[in-house]
């Protein structure tokens, strides 16, 4: 551990990597970075219902106590010591959602994209909307837009959907 970060090491070349950032940190590749992949954190079923025809793998039966133990993890309800998700805003273990395009970079308070639900934003000239899902885990980041139009947006209580002013589709 480093700060709380997990650090692996690669059988092949015997580097320790940092969990955070991909970071070599020692060994033959001291200084590499992992390339880093699209990634997307939600529930299951907002992945699947992006992705209906997906396979999911199961938790290992052989770890039955250990999944026990970290429910709660996301409602920040462990007592565990290396949990303390701070619910406040812009402190060190606070939730955030980034972005990264064209090597431009920016990062979203996690509590605010809850309380708006959507957010209009731009980033690397593109503009961009930030919407989170009503069970407070899931947040999307998508351009807004379409063919040579800027698309804006509000939340449409009513039926809990977003809507475009330039359209009105929901």
């Amino acid at each position: 551990m480093d700060n709380f970060n997990a650090m692996f090491e690669d059988a092949t070349t015997k580097s320790w990597w940092r969990q955070e950032n991909g970071l070599a940190i020692a060994g033959a590749l001291k200084g590499t970075y992992l390339p880093e992949l699209p990634s997307a954190q939600m529930t299951v079923s907002d992945w699947l219902a992006l992705h209906p025809n997906s396979l999911i793998l199961q938790r290992d039966t052989n770890f039955k106590k250990q999944y026990a133990d970290l429910i709660g993890y996301d409602e920040d309800t462990l007592k565990s010591s290396l949990e303390k998700r701070d619910t406040a805003s812009w402190k060190m273990k606070s939730w955030v959602t980034g972005v990264s395009l064209n090597n431009k970079l920016k990062v979203y308070d996690w509590n605010m994209v809850m309380q708006k639900i959507i957010l209009e934003d731009s980033l690397a000239n593109t503009p961009i909307l930030i919407s989170a899902e009503q069970n407070g885990k899931t947040v999307y980041v998508l351009s807004r837009k379409i063919d040579n139009d800027t698309l804006h947006f509000t939340y449409n209580a009513i039926n809990k959907l977003m809507e475009d002013e330039e359209t009105k589709s929901l």
